[in-house]
């Protein structure tokens, strides 16, 4: 599992590669939680790199309780970032199962999409 974390102005961006499990999602939730040097609110931007990820429904609603469980720090939007088609589908599933917690989950083919998306975030979240 590889993932890395970056913090440019008021986004945090996590890459993700290769091995990719529900394990990783509680692990982006922690540094969310624990690093010091965030915004108090930012933009959450995840790349996914052609991780392995396959979750089932049932994980993908788990994934959507986790994220909300941050939703105070992050704007109500967030974006995803594919590479893959099949996680195209997921990301769209996924978004379903997010405004359930009170969040706008996008997923894009391009990052340059999905930073304009949530550059039109309004402050106030």
């Amino acid at each position: 599992m590889a993932i890395s974390y970056e913090i440019d102005g008021d986004f945090a961006i996590v890459t993700c590669e290769g091995e990719f499990t529900m394990d990783s999602i509680g692990e982006i939730v922690d540094w969310v939680n624990s690093e010091q040097a965030l915004p108090e609110r930012f933009k959450l931007l995840i790349l996914d790199r052609s991780t392995d990820f396959d979750p089932s429904t049932i994980e993908l609603e788990r994934i959507a309780a986790l994220y909300g469980s941050i939703k105070d720090r992050i704007y109500s939007r967030w974006a995803l970032v594919v590479a893959k088609e099949y996680h195209f589908g997921l990301g769209r599933m996924y978004s379903v199962f997010a405004e359930r917690f009170g969040l706008d989950a996008r997923v894009f083919a391009d990052e340059e999409s999905a930073r304009a998306w949530l550059d039109q975030t309004p402050s106030d979240g």
